[in-house]
């Protein structure tokens, strides 16, 4: 049901988005990973223009995967999720959540997530998987603000080359896209 309204703000992706998201996956990198990753990932590998190009490339090939924006008539924030795979089939992973630097705190991470979570339960799984950068220190208070736990060790990323942190969450089971 592509472009159908989950709730007032949160609606599937549509392809007339991708340059907003590409700008708001951009930007938020380069805001929140600033300390985190090298200047040749976050300003020659992380361009809008190259951005736009894998959105485009990606979001039609990859029919397992579920895109969202918060939009209130702005796109304001983007979230991919998924099935995480053979490891852990009960569970779905967020892939990607992000907030547009200029709107973050006012509540939209929250309702995303939220919404993830509903997704997660109607379509049968019973656990949420995130992964995040382990001195990605705002996301991970966020993550653990909204009851998720970390798993396991800290596991270094080559495709990253950073240590990145588990979460997850074991959802109730009474949690389904109406409540939102």
């Amino acid at each position: 049901m592509p472009g159908y309204w989950v709730n007032k703000m949160i609606r599937k992706t549509e392809p007339t988005d991708i340059p907003r998201i590409a700008e708001i996956v951009v930007y938020g990198w380069r805001c929140a990973f600033r300390e985190i990753l090298s200047d040749e990932v976050l300003f020659s590998e992380q361009t809008v223009a190259m951005r736009i190009a894998r959105l485009e490339k990606s979001m039609p090939e990859n029919t397992h995967l579920s895109n969202f924006v918060y939009d209130d008539g702005l796109v304001k924030a983007a979230m991919t999720i998924g099935a995480s795979g053979e490891k852990h089939p009960n569970a779905l992973e967020l892939w990607a959540i992000y907030v547009d630097p200029f709107f973050q705190r006012q509540g939209i991470g929250e309702q995303l997530l939220n919404h993830c979570e509903a997704e997660a339960a109607a379509r049968g799984f019973r656990e949420v998987r995130i992964s995040t950068f382990q001195k990605n220190v705002v996301g991970r208070q966020f993550y653990e603000k909204m009851g998720y736990s970390i798993e396991g060790n800290p596991e270094y990323s080559e495709q990253r080359n950073a240590m990145m942190v588990k979460y997850l969450k074991i959802l109730n089971r009474s949690k389904n896209l109406a409540d939102f």
